[in-house]
């Protein structure tokens, strides 16, 4: 390299990111860092998904909500209890069960066996 005048010449000191080699005491604490910092990044992901576990199921109830309100929207109705009247008659053998709101017969049918075996321990 051919030298400069020294009346031409500029020496300054200038940073550069270059490689260094660690010190076995910088690995060391690096390593213990690294540990750190890993278990502190498994705990927040436990936290993460106990909150998303929650978050869940909240929006699962939202939504089994929404569909029991839509499917009642569309269909105009939804079941309730509603008190009936059942009338169990020995004589005619059969079985009538009346809603007490409408009167309508939701039932009518013969008795089962068990049903009359019911009327012989009367």
């Amino acid at each position: 390299m051919p030298r400069i005048p020294d009346s031409l010449s500029e020496t300054t000191t200038i940073t550069m990111r270059l490689p260094v080699k660690l010190t076995h005491d910088e690995v060391h604490r690096y390593g213990k860092e690294n540990a750190r910092l890993n278990q502190q990044l498994e705990a927040t992901l436990r936290e993460k998904k106990a909150a998303m576990d929650g978050f869940k199921e909240r929006e699962s109830k939202i939504k089994e909500e929404a569909n029991r309100l839509t499917s009642a929207i569309v269909s105009e109705q939804e079941d309730r209890d509603v008190d009936c009247t059942r009338v169990l008659d020995w004589d005619l053998g059969f079985v009538r069960v009346t809603r007490k709101d409408t009167g309508d017969v939701i039932e009518d049918r013969a008795l089962t066996q068990r049903e009359k075996q019911t009327k012989m321990l009367i």
